[in-house]
């Protein structure tokens, strides 16, 4: 396992992995509030949801690393 150098923050790949989790649970809540059910909405939703939650969680890091 991969340390962080002492006096920094999570990394920009630690952050992508987050979001992608978070987004997938996001996707799967989305699509069954939307009364969407089976094996390809998931995987569609499922995986917009991870694509849309790394993107995100690579511009927050972008965004904290600018702020710093």
């Amino acid at each position: 396992m991969r340390q962080l150098p002492s006096g920094q923050g999570a990394s920009r790949d630690t952050y992508r992995s987050i979001g992608a989790i978070l987004g997938l649970s996001a996707g799967v809540l989305t699509m069954s509030a939307l009364g969407f059910g089976g094996l390809v909405a998931g995987a569609i939703f499922a995986a917009s949801g991870c694509v849309a939650g790394a993107i995100v969680g690579e511009q927050l890091h972008a965004k904290r690393r600018r702020d710093s």
